[in-house]
């Protein structure tokens, strides 16, 4: 594998992950807010720890807040903060995960999903570098990284009025896309020894590798569910195959089978 970047959590050589490689380099060098897609499994999540960790920032916190998971009003607090008694659960003054994370990274997952009624408020934090707890009208100011992530076509819902071009153009200033594994499968096999060195070591027997064929139908199929879906597959086969003998096809579930 081609390391020059020395991403040993990333697995491939093929011409786009390079090019991912020197995309996660320059955004380390200029330390500037990013937006990465992909679909799901891809290792969106994975490639901006490893920025992270690879950044002059890297001693600092890392916070990741899923933006789908909660209620509007609970990610507003949980991103700005709020003053005690701005509602009635506010029982003291919190600070919200801008401020929490100080000169750390703050990853926005599924940023897609974040309400319109919050979006204009985060174009502000990123452009303007200052944050209004709910409540307060006091400025405070906040010298984090943001690193925003999305499996959905943001396009798509800036045509249906659901997400903000204003905030799209600032979150695409630097904007990092990982490729579906069906687009790079010279890096399969790579990835499958990976996965399957890493498994094997957490395994109370030993296996003898894959038996012949099984790369290629590895190979073949268009994994769906990318990476994560590749290494589902990895674990299921190692627990399948009896001590001492070779990863055969039939360890794999049906449908990789029967493609």
């Amino acid at each position: 594998m081609d390391n020059e970047y020395n991403f040993p959590n990333i697995i491939g050589h093929s011409k786009v992950i390079v090019e991912i490689f020197a995309l996660m380099k320059k955004a380390i060098d200029a330390d500037v807010d990013i937006l990465i897609t992909g679909e799901t499994g891809t290792g969106k999540e994975l490639v901006a720890k490893e920025i992270h960790n690879h950044s002059p920032r890297r001693n600092n916190s890392l916070i990741i807040i899923n933006c789908g998971v909660v209620s509007k009003e609970a990610l507003f607090s949980e991103l700005f903060g709020h003053r005690k008694g701005a509602f009635k659960d506010a029982v003291e003054d919190r600070e919200g995960a801008f401020e929490t994370v100080k000169q750390g990274t703050l990853i926005l997952d599924n940023i897609d999903q974040i309400p319109s009624g919050i979006q204009l408020r985060l174009i502000n934090v990123l452009d303007e570098r200052k944050v209004q707890r709910l409540g307060e009208f006091i400025l405070r100011d906040v010298a984090m990284r943001v690193v925003s992530i999305s499996n959905q076509d943001i396009p798509r819902g800036i045509e249906t009025g659901n997400f903000s071009k204003d905030l799209y153009d600032i979150l695409s200033r630097f904007h990092i896309h990982i490729p579906p594994l069906r687009e790079r499968r010279e890096d399969i096999p790579l990835i499958a020894e990976h996965f399957y060195s890493q498994l094997c070591c957490q395994m109370p027997k030993e296996l003898g590798g894959f038996a012949p064929g099984v790369m290629d139908m590895l190979q073949r199929y268009k994994w769906a569910g990318n990476v994560r879906e590749l290494r589902n597959e990895i674990l299921q086969a190692c627990m399948l195959t009896p001590n001492g003998e070779h990863i055969q096809k039939q360890h794999f579930s049906r449908h990789i089978l029967e493609q």
